[in-house]
């Protein structure tokens, strides 16, 4: 019957539907006398339960972990393919850029206490920062201001993404003391 429908011979069907059995590696069999393909189930062991169990909790809990940071400032280029932004967490300032595919190995971020004046503390700190993989075709850095910028005078500094020379898009502020 099947046969007929995919205009081949009963020999011709009975050798694509084996080829696709194994191609796609399901569980099945062939019932040559009764002309059945018959489909078995595949329990999931309770080794393999725990372990996907596991996983989506390390999930939740990443994502409950994110939901606690609070922005402060970010933007996303009009497509949506290069975003960053400044995160309070916890009390800390982070700098954190995410990007839809590796566009770059590196980035510079730079970082400069308003207004710019004449004291070592004005002085304009860049540093370069690998993006890594974050996950699928996402690509991203999270840079702690504390441990890479030493200047933690009260004040508004401003922070720029930048590919080389030019900024990867518009700088944005923050204050310390956080509020």
């Amino acid at each position: 019957m099947l046969a007929d429908k995919l205009n081949m011979s009963p020999e011709e069907a009975e050798r694509w539907i084996v080829n696709l059995i194994r191609n796609a590696q399901l569980d099945a069999k062939i019932d040559s006398k009764f002309g059945h393909v018959v489909m078995g189930t595949q329990a999931v062991s309770q080794y393999q339960q725990l372990i996907e169990k596991t996983k989506a909790m390390a999930i939740r809990t990443q994502v409950l972990a994110m939901n606690i940071e609070k922005k402060i400032a970010s933007y996303c280029s009009s497509s949506g393919d290069v975003c960053y932004g400044i995160f309070n967490r916890s009390g800390k300032v982070y700098l954190r850029i995410t990007t839809a595919a590796r566009y770059f190995g590196r980035y510079k971020l730079c970082v400069r206490l308003l207004p710019p004046g004449l004291g070592a503390e004005h002085a304009l700190r860049c540093g370069s920062f690998p993006v890594f993989r974050q996950g699928g075709s996402t690509w991203g850095s999270t840079v702690n201001y504390a441990r890479q910028y030493p200047v933690t005078v009260p004040g508004r500094y401003r922070v720029t993404w930048k590919l080389g020379a030019s900024p990867l898009g518009p700088p944005l502020q923050f204050r310390l003391p956080l509020a």
